[in-house]
C-alpha cells in the first residue's frame, strides 16, 4: 500500500494536496499510468529528511513536469509517451523553508522517477544508488 506523508489530508478516500507549488499540474489530466509505485530506502529517507511528500514527486512526473532533465532526455520522454518507452524525471528536493535549490548547488539532493517502457512500475531513487558519482 502506498501511503503519502506530510502536506496532505484524506478526504473521501484519496489524498488532497494541500500545497502546490506547481498550480498548473492540478488542472493538467495524467498523461500515462504509472503502475507499481517503488521507492529505494535512500530516497524515501531523502524525501523525509526534506519534507517532500511522494505524491508531489509522482504528480509532476504524471503530468509530463519532467524536472531537471537535459534537452535530450525531454525530447526521449516526449516521444516516450506516443512509443511507450521508457520516462525519466529529475526533480531537485529540499526543505520547503529553504529556497528552491539549483542543480548546481552543492547542497541539494537529486531524486529519479523512472517509469518502466510497460508502465508496469515505476521507481524513485538516489543517483547515488546506481553511480559512484553524483549524477552531473
Amino acid at each position: 500500500m502506498l501511503r503519502f506523508v506530510g502536506h496532505g489530508s484524506a478526504k473521501a478516500g484519496r489524498i488532497v494536496m494541500s500545497k502546490w507549488r506547481f498550480g498548473f499540474l492540478r488542472q493538467r489530466p495524467p498523461l500515462f499510468q504509472m503502475g507499481r509505485v517503488l521507492v529505494t530506502e535512500a530516497a524515501a529517507e531523502a524525501l523525509r529528511a526534506h519534507h517532500t511528500t511522494l505524491g508531489e514527486l509522482l504528480a509532476r512526473h504524471q503530468r509530463g513536469d519532467w524536472g531537471l532533465v537535459d534537452n535530450l532526455d525531454r525530447k526521449q520522454n516526449e516521444l516516450g509517451l506516443r512509443l511507450r518507452l521508457r520516462l525519466r524525471s529529475i526533480y531537485c528536493i529540499q526543505s520547503h523553508d529553504r529556497p528552491v535549490a539549483e542543480r548546481n548547488d552543492e547542497q541539494h539532493t537529486e531524486a529519479w522517477v523512472i517509469t518502466t517502457a510497460d508502465r508496469s512500475k515505476t521507481t524513485i531513487l538516489l543517483p547515488s544508488e546506481i553511480f559512484d558519482e553524483p549524477a552531473i
